[in-house]
């Protein structure tokens, strides 16, 4: 299982990029490379693939652009509003209308600077010029678009707040923003050409997805996915680390505050602390809830499952010693059995390359992925 393009893309040490992966910077992303060798391994043309806790939306850019069908939850709703981003093939039109709104340099359009808690800490040379250009996202003319370039306001305001020097003036701002758009329509060509050479042309692209910002018991239930009901070939998920801290609803601004700006560019609202985004804190009763909750989740999707779907987990703990086995009993408790692969191997480690938050000391771990593989138990 781990021979040839597998055991490259495991141990590659590239960044994140390709297709749409670089539209924003998910914390604690799944490697493109790694998912997309397992998409193509283990599903076929035109199969459903599932992602249970989308996140980024790895899974489903690399399933839609290998010519598969896709399903995606998210109790986050920021994780909606960046997984569409990335899977919405733009028209000639979008394209002008976007392009017009950035030559009118949207960061300097009149903005009364209203409060906006979800904007609180945000530093005020970054807070003003992306409140203008959200002001003026008005004039454009649909949610795509509105959509697409809400995504690059949040890439910017990401680079923004990490910029080593002083926060970069509007000038600068102006510039970064008309780069990542442009890169932004680029890597979205590239999306639907690889689509397209998998059968997929670029007007079935949309309808190839499902994707639900709601968590995975209530997603299941969903009438919106009648239809796929024992449909679902490969579920291919990262969830969130147990015990890990990982910002999923925040940026840290210079180290030490946050912000909850995401949502306010995003336009979505923010009233659920951490746990809530990582199914429980760092606590023995929080570790309790995660296991609860992602056995609850496993549960709940095996309708949607093939009887002969095969379920991959790119995941990495606080204490692997102690949580691996924790979440093996989860998932034997939600009906499901480790898959004995090519090769005997049950499951596959892999040293994560450049990853900078939370990797050290007790929580080494976090920077340690383990791919695991589960089938569903016969009888359950």
């Amino acid at each position: 299982m781990t021979e040839g393009p597998l055991l490259e893309a495991l141990h590659s040490r590239r960044y994140i990029g390709g297709f749409t992966h670089t539209f924003y910077r998910y914390p604690a992303a799944a490697s493109p490379e790694l998912v997309r060798e397992l998409v193509v391994r283990l599903s076929r043309p035109e199969d459903y693939v599932l992602d249970p806790f989308m996140g980024g939306g790895t899974t489903i850019v690399e399933a839609l652009a290998h010519g598969r069908r896709a399903l995606g939850f998210d109790v986050n709703r920021l994780a909606l509003l960046i997984a569409r981003a990335k899977t919405t093939p733009l028209t000639a039109r979008d394209r002008d209308c976007i392009s017009e709104w950035i030559q009118a340099d949207p960061l300097r359009v009149p903005w009364l600077g209203t409060q906006d808690r979800r904007a609180a800490n945000l530093p005020d040379e970054i807070r003003h010029p992306i409140g203008a250009a959200l002001s003026a996202l008005d004039h454009l003319d649909n949610s795509r678009q509105r959509t697409f370039v809400r995504c690059a306001l949040l890439r910017i305001g990401q680079w923004a707040l990490e910029a080593r020097d002083a926060s970069p003036g509007v000038e600068t701002l102006h510039r970064k923003l008309n780069e990542t758009i442009q890169g932004m329509l680029k890597g979205l060509d590239q999306f639907v050409e690889s689509a397209r050479a998998h059968g997929v042309p670029k007007s079935g692209i949309v309808e190839g997805r499902r994707l639900l910002g709601v968590g995975a018991v209530t997603a299941a239930d969903s009438p919106l996915l009648s239809r796929v009901k024992g449909q679902v070939r490969l579920v291919l998920t990262s969830p969130p680390y147990p015990g890990v801290h990982v910002l999923y609803h925040r940026w840290q601004v210079r180290s030490r505050k946050e912000t909850a700006a995401p949502y306010w560019i995003a336009r979505h609202k923010d009233g659920c602390g951490p746990s809530y985004y990582t199914m429980g804190g760092r606590s023995r009763i929080g570790e309790a809830r995660y296991f609860s909750e992602l056995e609850s989740a496993f549960r709940a999707v095996r309708p949607l499952l093939k009887t002969d779907a095969l379920v991959v987990q790119i995941v990495a703990f606080s204490d692997a010693s102690r949580q691996l086995a924790r979440l093996e009993q989860a998932m034997e408790n939600a009906g499901y059995v480790e898959s004995q692969l090519v090769g005997g191997s049950r499951e596959v480690v892999r040293d994560v390359p450049n990853r900078r938050w939370y990797a050290r000391g007790k929580e080494y771990d976090a920077a340690r992925e383990y791919i695991l593989f589960h089938s569903l138990a016969k009888g359950k």
